[in-house]
């Protein structure tokens, strides 16, 4: 069967992959948080979504600052 998937040129799975694939198998319903732990590596959201919270909190405090200029020019404006 393994010699027919690779004749037909089906890829090998990685044995991450098998692991990911056997938990879901075993484990209805699993999350990313039990497979990241089963996996003992970090998914690239778990990577990605702090990063991206992290980025939107730099950009709100720009903004914030920008905002604190612009309002005391506009004070210093109507003196």
């Amino acid at each position: 069967m393994l010699a027919g998937a690779k004749a037909r040129g089906c890829r090998q799975f990685t044995r991450l992959e098998m692991l990911v694939l056997a938990a879901i198998a075993y484990q209805q319903p699993v999350t990313r948080a039990e497979l990241s732990r089963l996996a003992g590596q970090r998914t690239t959201l778990d990577i990605l979504n702090p990063q991206q919270k992290l980025l939107n909190a730099r950009i709100g405090l720009i903004i914030a600052q920008r905002e604190r200029v612009v309002l005391s020019y506009a004070v210093v404006a109507a003196i």
